[in-house]
């Protein structure tokens, strides 16, 4: 599903202090509650875009729940095969989730996203502040971010997801999601905005996960490599659980 993230400059501090918080050397309130994984996908999509150009990626994260609603998190990507390899991205968020009643929870937050020069021949990043709603497997929400992987860009992002488990450590998923831009819209941005999907499914092995998705988008096809590729594609991954 996604990373979340709030990061400095570099991220490297954030992350440190997640590893102290997950170690153990740090304290934390005997009612909160910390998850942490590591994991390898065969491709790093976002929004239904390739950022890694198709090429394998590790990832890490560790999130941090509090009863009283609040949570946080971090996220780091690297690029494993090729001649750059590193890391490509570090996230970090931090939100408030509040229960409505049985059957709605309401949660706000900002995310931060930092990419390096991996992604372009410069690094960029984008903040978005985030609203949203879940019930009963829906979730849906809604980011504005005034920089959108470019200064002054502004865009709007509403997503809608659904999760079911059929059986006993399976899980299916379903995401759809329409980016818009509202100010600044770069020249070689689409009239339209973008669009995109992902159909999934899991399986849990103990603390080990397994994962298979379709992910597609659009409009248009992607650039990468040195050539013109299909935005449909399947991605797959494995995870183990702290």
């Amino acid at each position: 599903m996604g990373h979340a993230g709030a990061a400095n400059a570099d991220g490297r501090g954030l992350l440190a202090a997640c590893v102290l918080v997950a170690t153990g050397v740090v304290g934390l309130p005997a009612h909160a509650q910390v998850s942490a994984s590591i994991g390898l996908e065969s491709d790093f999509r976002f929004r239904g875009r390739t950022l890694s150009d198709s090429r394998p990626v590790a990832t890490a994260d560790i999130g941090y729940d509090d009863t009283s609603g609040l949570y946080m998190g971090a996220a780091a990507t690297a690029v494993i095969t090729g001649s750059d390899t590193g890391i490509l991205n570090v996230q970090g968020n931090i939100g408030f989730a509040k229960r409505v009643n049985s059957a709605l929870t309401f949660d706000v937050g900002v995310l931060r996203s930092q990419y390096t020069s991996r992604l372009r021949d410069h690094a960029v990043h984008y903040t978005e502040f985030y609203a949203g709603l879940s019930s009963h497997g829906f979730s849906t929400r809604v980011y504005y971010s005034p920089d959108y992987l470019t200064p002054c860009v502004g865009t709007f992002y509403g997503e809608l997801d659904f999760a079911m488990s059929p059986a006993d450590k399976w899980q299916l998923s379903a995401h759809a999601g329409k980016l818009v831009f509202v100010a600044n819209r770069p020249a070689r941005a689409p009239r339209l905005g973008n669009y995109d999907w992902r159909i999934g499914v899991s399986r849990q092995l103990g603390r080990f996960s397994a994962n298979a998705a379709v992910v597609g988008g659009g409009p248009g096809q992607e650039y990468y490599g040195g050539e013109l590729h299909k935005r449909v594609a399947l991605v797959a991954g494995v995870r183990f659980a702290f």
